[in-house]
């Protein structure tokens, strides 16, 4: 919606919210599975407006939500999202960006390139990384199924705890026992 106004000053837009930047620190671009996507914005219009964004990338697996925050009439504001990726991406990826505000959606789109981690030559070379990667693989399927090792950290810790329990109750026994013979002794001591 536009108002007019006097020749000095030209039409203005009432509801005008847009991106003005989004970046990806480069620390995230290589070797990671998250990344945080920061957001700047621009509310360009003449009244404050209630916003929120959505993140889409569906070869990443991203589809995430900004919470809803206000922006203040002809002010800047930004927001940070976090992504989570199932691997580390490599190469170049457009990012959407949604943004929705007063019954609006304008869209974004944005390019990062992600690098990936760098991985270092095999002594081996190309087929002792072949061999390497089928062998790694072999322990994967030979694995039994058990105990997940998270689970298995923690009932280690358990355990180690029931052994310090028994030990300090030990020692409070013998301390009892010891008092009571020292008891004892001295008691027979002054009877005769």
């Amino acid at each position: 919606m536009l108002i007019g106004s006097s020749s000095a000053r030209e039409a203005i837009e009432l509801h005008k919210v847009e991106v003005v930047n989004a970046f990806i620190s480069d620390q995230y671009l290589t070797c990671s599975r998250q990344a945080y996507l920061v957001i700047e914005l621009k509310n360009a219009g003449e009244l404050n407006e209630v916003v929120h964004m959505q993140v889409l990338n569906e070869a990443l697996g991203v589809n995430e939500f900004s919470p809803l925050f206000a922006i203040d009439a002809q002010e800047f504001a930004s927001t940070t999202i976090p992504l989570m990726f199932a691997k580390e991406p490599t190469g170049k990826y457009t990012i959407e960006i949604a943004l929705y505000f007063q019954n609006k959606v304008t869209q974004t789109l944005k390019e990062f390139t992600f690098k990936g981690c760098p991985s270092l030559p095999s002594p081996l070379g190309k087929q002792g990384v072949q061999e390497e990667k089928q062998s790694s693989e072999e322990k994967e399927e030979q694995k039994e199924p058990g105990i997940d090792p998270e689970l298995g950290g923690q009932l280690v810790f358990m355990g180690g705890m029931v052994v310090v329990i028994l030990i300090l109750l030990m020692i409070y026994l013998f301390k009892v026992y010891i008092e009571r013979t020292e008891g004892e002794s001295l008691e027979k001591g002054d009877s005769a």
